[in-house]
């Protein structure tokens, strides 16, 4: 047991130390980010999102903000805040857990996230399946360790763009794709009767 209570502490010790980076990061070089032109055009009504700040709202004008719904941000996997505090999901994905990692328990995603009750707002977005339009993708890989919060955004029947860099990203997202919604989903949603997930190659102006 001696071995697991010293790995605990080494992760645990690695995650704060991540936390106060991230919040010298928000105080110290938020600033120097631009704006991507793409969402000015854009009605953003809610963001859901992995990262651990409030990015959004300190780069964008806050006329655009104001578009999103009350309680419409939804910071998926736990937020960081100021002085580094926060309780945040960072841990290996949900599908992989056997009985054998029982010791690690607590370094997975969902038991994480039932021990921090991150925010689950997101589930009451998705109630209604006509709520959304438009469904945006930037920023993500996709990462199957996802899947469970991914995927109930992906069987929709909204218009689901997902923007890329380059052409290797793209086969490297078409690949997560794949894994999370199978090979008959996945054929239907991008090139069956009536596809609704486009890839869309992402150049700021």
């Amino acid at each position: 047991m001696q071995f697991y209570s010293i790995v605990h502490d080494e992760i645990k010790a690695l995650i704060n130390l991540f936390k106060k980076y991230i919040a010298w990061i928000e105080m110290n070089h938020m600033d120097n980010l631009k704006e991507i032109n793409l969402f000015n055009n854009m009605l953003i009504t809610n963001i859901l999102t992995f990262n651990y700040t409030d990015t959004y709202r300190t780069v964008y004008d806050l006329s655009i903000y104001n578009e999103i719904e009350e309680n419409g941000v939804c910071w998926v996997h736990g937020r960081v805040f100021d002085d580094g505090s926060g309780d945040i999901v960072m841990g290996s994905g949900s599908d992989y857990y056997d009985r054998k990692y029982e010791n690690f328990l607590d370094l997975f995603k969902f038991y994480q996230k039932y021990k921090y009750r991150t925010d689950t707002s997101y589930l009451d977005w998705i109630k209604d399946d006509q709520k959304f339009d438009n469904i945006y993708i930037f920023g993500h890989s996709l990462d199957p360790t996802d899947a469970d919060i991914l995927k109930s955004f992906l069987k929709s029947q909204s218009n689901i763009k997902i923007f890329y860099r380059t052409d290797s990203e793209k086969y490297h997202f078409e690949k997560n794709l794949l894994v999370i919604l199978g090979k008959e989903m996945f054929m239907e949603k991008l090139s069956g009767k009536h596809p609704n997930i486009e890839f869309i190659k992402f150049e700021n102006e």
